[in-house]
């Protein structure tokens, strides 16, 4: 997709990302943006035991083999606040193989928010 900032301007932009939103059948969530207090060693364990199975090693998805997306690149994460790691690792994402990690019946490992923090900031530390 080509950008369309230059042609459509800043208020055409946020009146199709209004327009985008409404089409939504559920409210947004509501994100915990507070501080990361992780510790990235502890995070760098539970990472390569869990997380790296299907993200790589290094956070390079597909492009290390494995099965996800890749979420260890500076590029993606100068764009993701903590808040929304926070809420993707609890919850998961629908419609992707991404599942919650947080007290579900289908959750593949019961991840407290100190050992998710720890994660994030596994991944910022270590981003490439």
């Amino acid at each position: 997709m080509i950008g369309w900032g230059q042609s459509l301007g800043a208020p055409a932009i946020q009146d199709i990302v209004v327009y985008l939103r409404s089409l939504s059948p559920v409210p947004p969530a509501t994100l915990d943006e507070s501080p990361l207090a992780g510790d990235a060693e502890k995070g760098a364990a539970t990472f390569g035991s869990i997380c790296a199975t299907c993200h790589g090693r290094h956070g390079g998805g597909y492009q290390e083999t494995g099965n996800g997306t890749g979420i260890g690149r500076r590029a993606f994460l100068a764009s993701a606040t903590n808040g929304f790691l926070r809420h993707l690792v609890r919850h998961g994402k629908s419609d992707t193989p991404m599942r919650p990690f947080t007290g579900a019946r289908t959750s593949v490992a019961n991840l407290d928010p100190a050992e998710i923090d720890n994660v994030i900031a596994y991944m910022r530390a270590s981003a490439w």
